[in-house]
């Protein structure tokens, strides 16, 4: 019996420590609590207290987030000695009859500052209580002192519909309820959210924009980058993507979403740019559009394109001209007189599309005057060109509104001279100067006398500006042939200079050309010589320099009053006549160049 009540008694005893624990076990975790409090709550300002649905309609991202037909919230939260993560849930109510997926949400602060993108209702994180979506998710830190931190979030939550939504006619009230949990202490916020583009590639023309729609289940702030903007730039606009086209090139665009409330890692997506270098039509001109042309002497007009493809060219009149490219430029070739159109035209290239057709047009085609009065009679064929000679032939023109005459001509150019002297006092060079032509104070005075001399600007544009002269050094008691062989060893450039010794030698009958200084007097070869009087003034003079210098004396050549070729001193004044060679392109308009009907040139 004694040993019952004993065992009886032990179980009493261990029932007994067993509550006793339990109790203190209680009052700790009660004393806990107390010490740890904590506390989340909603709530509403008054407009929306007794609220239960928002009404919403189908509209743009960009309007949606401007909606003055919002939902003002309040989060409170209290904590003491630990941090608190808390979510704000949002559930339809069962009686809603919209399609979450075309509903959109965007939080704001009540200031309106932007605490979430725009993100799809279905997108939003499922909540651990069923039905339910995380609309936001925060995190209270308590103060370092243990003592008790009250925090008030004041959120705006606005609500659309796709623009895309079946039925775009109406309102549609969306019922709701709104709650805010603490979560674990433990709790992690997800992974990044996940991140996709409508499009994700475009092809497109340079200064031109495309635009696309991000999709995101994030709320943290979106950014883009171009790998080259060189080809493309970006930018963002709520969750619409824009690239704006540059250059040609290909580009990629990097979207990324930095974290935000509700994902913990940032995530990026990619969207591909393309802009093909697109042909665009070329452009073509020539250097001149139209042009007289000499018979004998091509034309090249200077072709600016900046195309790719072949240059074509075609004659309207292969009678009066052809054409060809050559080197990229136009070369016309007069056949005979008349008038026609060249077109030039050019294929499409690789880069660049065909532009238009140019043309060129042939005003006229002429003779020129070299070619006119080479067939004229009393021209006679010497080492250097077909020369004049006799006592007067037909070579008269009229120049610089004078009458000059034709020495000869001289493969395609004509050379002149003046049929009186410009000035009968000009030494050839001062007191114990050079007898060379180049440098010469002669030379001097012509060149820098030029536009004195021919004074008609019609006339001076006829001259040829870069002419060669033969200026060597011979004796004056030698042969026309034998003169012009010493002449051609040295040669100037210039636009106006004198005859030659062999020159004028050679305007003699071809009977005196084999004779030597004094001998033209004695055969009379001077008196048969046009060029004589033309440079003597008829003879009343102390004769009239040359640009010859001579060959063995510190002298110059001149045609003396007697007739013949002699050397003078350098220092001497004498006649000087100014000779000039025309152009190619010059041609005889009229005249039978006899001295009261001279030719007439343009």
């Amino acid at each position: 019996m004694e040993t019952k009540e004993k065992s009886k008694t032990g179980k009493i005893i261990i029932i007994c420590l067993i509550v006793a624990i339990l109790i203190v076990l209680l009052i700790l975790f009660l004393n806990r609590k107390k010490e740890n409090s904590v506390d989340a709550s909603i709530n509403y300002t008054e407009q929306y207290a007794n609220k239960k649905s928002i009404d919403v309609i189908p509209l743009s991202n960009e309007h949606g987030m401007i909606l003055s037909n919002y939902y003002d919230f309040t989060v409170n939260t209290k904590v003491k000695d630990k941090k608190l993560y808390y979510e704000v849930l949002i559930a339809p109510k069962e009686t809603n009859k919209i399609d979450t997926k075309y509903l959109r949400t965007y939080l704001t602060d009540q200031n309106d500052n932007q605490i979430s993108e725009v993100i799809t209702y279905n997108a939003l994180p499922n909540a651990t209580i069923e039905n339910n979506k995380v609309l936001y998710r925060g995190l209270v830190i308590p103060n370092s002192n243990n003592t008790e931190k009250q925090e008030v979030k004041n959120l705006r939550l606005r609500m659309w519909l796709d623009e895309e939504y079946p039925d775009n006619s109406m309102n549609f009230p969306f019922e709701l309820s709104l709650n805010a949990y603490y979560v674990e202490d433990n709790y992690t916020i997800p992974e990044s959210a996940p991140l996709s583009l409508k499009v994700n590639n475009t092809v497109m023309a340079p200064e031109e924009a495309a635009t696309t729609i991000i999709n995101t289940e994030g709320d943290g702030t979106l950014s883009c980058a171009s790998s080259d903007e060189t080809v493309a730039t970006c930018s963002i606009s709520g969750n619409n993507l824009t690239v704006y086209g540059h250059s040609y090139g290909e580009a990629i665009i990097t979207i990324t979403q930095a974290p935000g409330t509700i994902f913990a890692k940032s995530n990026s997506t990619e969207y591909s740019v393309s802009i093909p270098q697109l042909k665009l039509e070329s452009e073509m001109t020539l250097s001149a559009e139209s042009g007289v042309l000499f018979l004998g002497t091509d034309n090249t007009v200077t072709i600016v394109t900046n195309g790719d493809g072949e240059i074509k060219c075609v004659s309207s009149d292969e009678k009066v001209a052809t054409c060809a490219i050559e080197e990229g430029a136009l070369v016309v070739t007069p056949v005979a007189t008349g008038n026609a159109t060249i077109t030039v035209s050019q294929t499409e290239g690789e880069k660049m599309l065909a532009p238009k057709d140019v043309i060129y047009t042939i005003t006229d085609v002429k003779t020129p005057a070299a070619t006119t009065i080479g067939n004229v009679d009393g021209l006679e064929t010497t080492s250097y060109g077909k020369i004049y000679g006799g006592a007067d032939p037909s070579n008269y023109l009229t120049f610089n509104n004078e009458l000059w005459r034709i020495i000869g001509v001289y493969g395609d150019n004509i050379k002149i001279i003046r049929s009186t002297p410009y000035t009968s006092d000009q030494v050839f060079n001062n007191k114990g100067g050079s007898n060379a032509w180049d440098g010469s104070a002669i030379q001097e005075y012509l060149n820098n006398n030029y536009e004195t001399i021919i004074n008609d600007e019609a006339s001076r544009s006829m001259v040829l500006e870069d002419a060669t002269w033969y200026v060597g050094a011979t004796i004056p008691q030698t042969d026309s042939t034998s003169a012009y062989n010493d002449a051609i060893k040295t040669e100037w450039k210039g636009k106006i200079g004198l005859i030659t010794s062999f020159e004028y030698q050679f305007t003699s009958p071809s009977s005196c050309w084999a004779n030597k200084g004094s001998e033209y007097n004695k055969k009379s070869c001077g008196k048969n010589n046009w060029l004589f009087t033309t440079v003597t003034n008829g003879g009343g003079s102390d004769g009239s320099w040359t640009m010859t210098p001579d060959d063995t004396k510190a002298r110059s050549l001149r045609v003396h009053p007697s007739q013949f070729v002699d050397d003078n001193p350098v220092d001497s004044s004498l006649n000087v006549s100014p000779v000039v060679f025309l152009k190619k392109t010059v041609a005889v308009a009229s005249g039978t160049g006899t001295q009261v009907d001279p030719y007439v040139i343009n």
